[in-house]
C-alpha cells in the first residue's frame, strides 16, 4: 500500500552497524511519497565504523534511495547527530541535493512551529560523563544483538517483526525515568525557544505527547523499533512502526492545542 504525506522524520538509522534494519527503512522509502524528508541524525554510524568495519548491501541501497529522492524533487534535509557529528562541519552546505543543517524550525500545516534537532544536546549522559555513556552503549549494543536474534527466530517461524525491548524498557524504572527526564528537557527547551514543540530522535524511544501547550515528538530508530514520524498532507502528525507491516502507534491532531484529544495506541 502506497502512502502520501507532507513530511517524514527519520533518525537513528545507524547504517554501518549489524543491527540496522535497513531493509525495513528501504521499504518505507519505496512505499511512501513525501514532499519533505528530514534525516534527524545518526544516519550513518561513523562512530561505530571507526572501531568496527561493517557494511551491508542494503545500506548502500538506502543511501542510493535517499540521493534519488533528493534528485527527484523531494526536499531532503540532514541534521547530523552525535554518531555522525563529523558532518556538522558541513552545516549550511548542500551535498548532491541534500541540505545539511545543525537544526531547523518546522512549520506545520496548521501553523504550529517545531524545533528539529537530533536530541543529543539534551542528553545529560553526554555532558562530561563519558564513562557512563560508554557503559550504557555497551549494554544497549547487547540489547540490539538480542533483538536481532529474537526477530531472526520469529522470521523463521513466519511471525511478524516485534521489538522486544519496548516492553523491557517499560519495565525498567531507571530507563523510564531517564526517558521521561529527556522528554521534559525537550519540552522545556521548546518552551524557552517560544515554539510549539520539539521533534527529535537520539534516545531510541518513539513517542508523541503534549503537556501545558507544548508537544514532544520523537521519531524513534531503525535499529530496533523501525519507527517514523510523519505529517499528513491535511495536517496532523502520526507515529508509524514500519516493519513487516505498518501500524499507527500515536497521533497528534491538527490544531492539537485546542480541544482536540491526543490519541495514542498501545
Amino acid at each position: 500500500m502506497h502512502s502520501r504525506v507532507r513530511s517524514l522524520f527519520v533518525s537513528d538509522v545507524h547504517l554501518g552497524t549489524p543491527d540496522c534494519q535497513a531493509g525495513h527503512l528501504l521499504n518505507l522509502l519505496n512505499t511512501t511519497t513525501a514532499r519533505q524528508l528530514f534525516l534527524v541524525g545518526d544516519i550513518v554510524d561513523i562512530k561505530a565504523m571507526s572501531s568496527r568495519a561493517y557494511w551491508h548491501p542494503t545500506h548502500t541501497r538506502v543511501l542510493e534511495r535517499l540521493l534519488g529522492l533528493a534528485n527527484s524533487g523531494t526536499r531532503v534535509v540532514y541534521v547530523p547527530g552525535n554518531h555522525d557529528e563529523e558532518a556538522r562541519a558541513f552545516c549550511g552546505a548542500e551535498w548532491r541535493g541534500i541540505e545539511i543543517q545543525r537544526e531547523l524550525d518546522y512549520v506545520a500545516v496548521d501553523g504550529s512551529r517545531y524545533r528539529v534537532r537530533h536530541g543529543d544536546e539534551l542528553d545529560e549522559l553526554g555532558q562530561g560523563k563519558r564513562w557512563l555513556e560508554s557503559v550504557g552503549e555497551t549494554l544497549y549494543g547487547f540489547s540490539c544483538r538480542l533483538n536481532t536474534w529474537y526477530n531472526s527466530a520469529r522470521q523463521r517461524m513466519d511471525l511478524t517483526y516485534s521489538p522486544w525491548s519496548v516492553s523491557m524498557k517499560r519495565r525498567l524504572s531507571k530507563a523510564m525515568e531517564y526517558i521521561q527526564c529527556f522528554e521534559e528537557r525537550a519540552m522545556n527547551e521548546a518552551r524557552g525557544l517560544l515554539v510549539d514543540g520539539y521533534i527529535c530522535g537520539h534516545i531510541h524511544f518513539a513517542n508523541i505527547r503534549c503537556a501545558d501547550g507544548i508537544a514532544y515528538l520523537n521519531d524513534g530508530d531503525w535499529v530496533e523499533h523501525c519507527t517514523t514520524i510523519c505529517e499528513l498532507e491535511q495536517g496532523g502528525f502520526e507515529l508509524w512502526r514500519c516493519a513487516d507491516h505498518s501500524e499507527r502507534l500515536a497521533t497528534l491532531p491538527s490544531h492539537w492545542w485546542t480541544d482536540s484529544p491526543l490519541s495514542t495506541a498501545a
